[in-house]
């Protein structure tokens, strides 16, 4: 059985067929109805896409996200695709590098797709790529983060509360020279909540502490870069707060390539709990968000959510700080530790 033996049965051409299996315009929905019902009379379903026309279904979710590699999305990635493939799905992972061009690509790719959900883990999407998401009104949600002025749903833990932690819990240990590296100079929510939690929990502490905020992005190198500039400077801090794990591993690395030990001639403190924040040495202090919950939590809630879009505009998930080697008391402050 083939494509030709669905025309005859429809009464209509081979590339009408075709514009209905591609789900292409220019086929009126009585003639779209023919071929579909020739489709499921004959059982005819040789790919994907005509089974998903045939059940209106196609159990794929696509995922956009700016950078596979780094160590936070890559774990994350990795336990969504186990849960979505328990459940019977499958997970189309689009990195866009952070090119506008290719979140347009992307997007029209898995419309053409027909995906039954779609996860985003990309705060910077072009306003162009949020319009057409919007508009294509599909079920979606942001993972770990929010998108500014959408009313697109996320699942994340509050990253002003966290950051604000970390930061109380670097002052309480002594320390009051304590450089914050974020990632892009930008507009975006995570930005802006972890550094106001920096900046409150600074601000409130009723100490006098001195503190450098710098810019780079996510990776390990560009931490790296940062720690290296700072240290050309003569102010040099006690602690180093980073945004990512990646960073903080990043700014590490180049403390001990100009022989600074961490712990003990500067605290470092990441943000994420990815795999890279253990298999560093020293283990690298940071705040957990609870990679396998907040994977659980948006494949549930998506799937649970299919065609309805009713999904509760913020869910929180838990986090906690994770007290490991990398940062040391200084005299008069206090020491944590946790069993992780």
């Amino acid at each position: 059985m083939n494509i030709m033996d669905v025309a005859q049965k429809s009464g209509v051409s081979k590339t009408t067929v075709s514009r209905v299996l591609n789900n292409e315009k220019y086929v009126s929905d009585k003639t779209r109805e023919k071929v579909l019902t020739a489709i499921q009379e004959l059982g005819y379903a040789p790919n994907w896409v005509a089974r998903s026309l045939v059940t209106n279904k196609t159990n794929l979710i696509g995922v956009i996200v700016p950078e596979v590699d780094l160590s936070f999305y890559y774990s994350i990635i990795s336990e969504m695709e186990k849960m979505a493939f328990e459940k019977g799905y499958k997970l189309f992972i689009c990195n866009t590098l952070h090119r506008p061009e290719k979140e347009t690509e992307y997007l029209s790719l898995l419309k053409e797709m027909r995906v039954d959900g779609l996860i985003l883990m990309h705060e910077e999407l072009a306003e162009q790529s949020i319009k057409t998401i919007q508009d294509w009104g599909i079920t979606c949600l942001f993972l770990s983060g929010e998108i500014l002025n959408s009313d697109i749903p996320s699942v994340l833990i509050d990253n002003y509360a966290a950051s604000k932690a970390m930061t109380e819990y670097l002052i309480r240990l002594g320390h009051k020279k304590i450089n914050f590296i974020a990632g892009n100079e930008s507009e975006h929510a995570t930005l802006n909540s972890r550094l106001a939690g920096f900046l409150d929990g600074v601000q409130q502490s009723g100490k006098e502490i001195t503190y450098n905020i710098a810019y780079g992005d996510y990776s390990m190198e560009s931490g790296y870069k940062i720690m290296k500039k700072t240290l050309e400077t003569e102010i040099h801090p006690t602690a180093v707060f980073a945004i990512s794990d990646d960073i903080a591993v990043g700014a590490m690395n180049c403390l001990l390539d100009f022989g600074f030990q961490v712990p003990n001639d500067v605290s470092v403190a990441g943000f994420d709990a990815s795999n890279i924040s253990t298999v560093c040495r020293p283990r690298l202090t940071t705040v957990e968000q609870p990679i396998e919950l907040l994977a659980k939590t948006g494949i549930e809630l998506l799937i649970a959510t299919i065609g309805s879009n009713i999904i509760e505009k913020k869910t929180y998930v838990p986090f906690q700080l994770l007290i490991r080697e990398s940062c040391m008391s200084l005299k008069g402050g206090e020491y944590l530790t946790t069993n992780k």
